[in-house]
């Protein structure tokens, strides 16, 4: 059957630089913030089959997380600052102030509440920022870590972490009496023989991606940590996991959907589609083609999310939505 037709693609933005973080996006309301290289692209998706551009935020090196306050946008931007810019005029956005992180190699970023946590690598953990005061941002912990942080997530009201060869940490923002909030650890689970890089929490599983002996995404039992399916693809796992109904579906950069199933079985689901010459999409009908590895990784799919019976994405160098055909395994299940 058919899962998913491809109805728009809306070319992005000319970044002026790639990165690792390219594709990330955060939806707030109608509105779609794309992380494309140096910029911030910002769309409306109110009509999902004709996006519009409402404008950009472009900087000089690379983005590699954001988050929104109303109407502030928080940029994290490689070995220099966290910026603050208001967007309450997209086309003319306001760079009013940073805080300064001059050579330090910043990664995610999540707010929670009136919270900010930013990921920083090799090995300087955590920085907290209280938001109280949106447009000004107070510095109130850095927290070393010994391993690098791959990846930041909310996990409900807890920070959840993906600690390379140290598996995963949560944290709690534990208030003190002198008004200097401090992340604490609240629980730490450990991936034998698996370096997570990004951590995916569902209702009660956690999918972690990274790299193990012979698998590059493992399932966990959320609440015990016990190890119940694991998969190698083809290429990478280049997309998040979401969680649809009793099942998970990801795709990897072999141009192939996978699916977990209930029993936490973990195989390919469909073939992808993928981008020719022409820059038209067909569709593989064949899931086990070899993966040609000179086709462009800029044809990968990235982020994801669900609206209704239609899945927005990042893929390659464009912003794509697709139908959700009736049947799909990206289907929500009608509540009994």
């Amino acid at each position: 059957m058919t899962h998913l037709k491809l109805i728009t693609r809306h070319p992005l933005r000319d970044a002026r630089q790639r990165a690792s973080y390219s594709g990330q996006i955060l939806v707030e309301g109608d509105r779609l913030f794309v992380i494309d290289g140096n910029q911030v692209q910002i769309l409306d998706i109110s009509a999902p089959l004709a996006p519009r551009d409402l404008g950009f935020v472009a900087f000089r090196e690379s983005v590699t997380g954001i988050a929104l306050h109303n109407e502030l946008l928080y940029a994290a931007e490689w070995m220099r600052a966290l910026n603050l810019v208001d967007l309450r005029d997209p086309i003319a956005p306001d760079y009013f102030d940073a805080r300064p992180f001059i050579g330090e190699r910043t990664g995610h970023v999540v707010r929670l509440g009136d919270y900010l946590v930013m990921g920083l690598n090799r090995k300087k953990g955590f920085a907290l920022f209280d938001l109280k005061n949106p447009r000004a941002p107070r510095l109130l912990q850095r927290l070393p870590m010994e391993q690098d942080i791959e990846h930041v997530i909310l996990d409900g009201e807890l920070v959840l972490i993906a600690n390379y060869a140290d598996g995963l940490r949560w944290y709690d923002i534990a208030p003190s009496d002198d008004d200097h909030p401090t992340l604490h650890e609240v629980r730490h689970l450990e991936t034998p023989d698996f370096k997570a890089d990004r951590v995916y929490p569902g209702k009660d599983r956690l999918y972690v991606v990274g790299r193990g002996k012979g698998c590059d995404i493992i399932v966990l039992d959320r609440h015990t940590g016990e190890r119940l399916g694991e998969v190698q693809v083809g290429g990478m796992v280049s997309s998040n996991v979401v969680e649809v109904g009793d099942q998970a579906l990801f795709f990897a950069s072999d141009h192939t959907c996978y699916r977990v199933d209930p029993d936490h079985q973990i195989d390919p689901l469909f073939s992808q589609y993928f981008a020719d010459d022409d820059r038209r999409y067909v569709e593989r009908t064949n899931i086990d083609d070899p993966y040609d590895h000179q086709m462009s990784r800029a044809d990968d799919m990235h982020h994801w999310v669900l609206r209704g019976d239609k899945l927005i994405a990042i893929q390659g160098e464009a912003l794509v939505v697709y139908q959700v055909e009736a049947g799909s395994a990206f289907a929500a299940p009608i509540p009994r």
